[in-house]
């Protein structure tokens, strides 16, 4: 075998390697991989030419503006002090170079999976804002992302922006109403309480309810339904609350406890007005 077919199969074989990791890399359908085995090298040129058409660059690297390499770091910015304090239960802090690489990536490959990596970083760090702004950059290029809308959303109810979170977060329900095993239908019906939406809440938490014991969506359910009047099934429900303390293992109970306290005084007020109404 001649060198040439060598040279040309051992770059046919890398040019197929870097299609489908960076299929994985950037979170795309995986029918491109099977395009790339069954395909070879024509599949891998057909995956190059869909990221080429949603807006992407190969090339050599471009530093963002303002990077010294040998300082690694930005002359006019100082991430850490650009955290945001409004957020101080939120896990911080996230390495700085990580920051930076994901600046170096974005200004050579605008790739979505970057930039949603970028705005998890900051939404981990307390900077919603700055999460708000990368997140809506990544879904212009990938509107189907259904992960980074929900952490959109998320980070706009964070911020106190409900009506917007609200638009975000019912499209993540009716894409998929179980995503983040129902957390985001949860998600979904407490923007919705905030916006002032009670019957619409009312009826995304009692579907939560249907497949979650936890507390804090029972108790969110059944005072949307006493404030419709339905004191009966109100009662019921935090009385199921009550007492389901016993049957909770610790590593759960202390988390459950507030809403059990809460559940209780509810059902000894409503027992204290009855006892004033007789």
């Amino acid at each position: 075998m001649s060198p040439f077919i060598i040279l040309l199969a051992i770059l046919n074989f890398g040019f197929q390697f870097w299609a489908i990791s960076d299929c994985l890399r950037q979170r795309r359908n995986w029918l491109w991989i099977l395009a790339v085995l069954f395909l070879g090298p024509l599949g891998a040129l057909g995956y190059m030419i869909s990221e080429l058409l949603r807006g992407r660059r190969f090339g050599p690297l471009q530093l963002p503006e303002g990077y010294v390499d040998d300082k690694r770091k930005y002359v006019e910015q100082s991430w850490q002090e650009n955290l945001t304090k409004k957020h101080p239960d939120v896990e911080r802090p996230v390495d700085d170079e990580r920051f930076i690489q994901l600046e170096k990536d974005i200004a050579t490959n605008p790739a979505p999976a970057l930039i949603f990596e970028l705005a998890d970083l900051h939404a981990q760090n307390g900077d919603m804002e700055k999460a708000v702004t990368y997140y809506r950059r990544g879904l212009e290029r990938d509107q189907e992302d259904i992960y980074a809308r929900y952490r959109l959303g998320k980070a706009l109810a964070t911020l106190g922006r409900h009506a917007e979170a609200v638009v975000h977060l019912n499209q993540v329900y009716e894409t998929d109403p179980k995503h983040d095993y129902g957390m985001a239908t949860e998600a979904l019906a407490d923007a919705l309480l905030a916006s002032g939406q009670d019957a619409a809440a009312c009826d995304r938490y009692e579907e939560v309810t249907r497949t979650s014991s936890r507390s804090r969506p029972m108790f969110q359910f059944a005072t949307l339904l006493d404030k419709q009047g339905r004191r009966d099934e109100a009662l019921q429900i935090m009385q199921e609350i009550v007492e389901q303390e016993s049957s909770l293992p610790s590593y759960v109970l202390s988390s459950e406890q507030p809403w059990i306290e809460q559940a209780q005084q509810y059902l000894e007020t409503q027992e204290r007005d009855q006892l004033v109404k007789d």
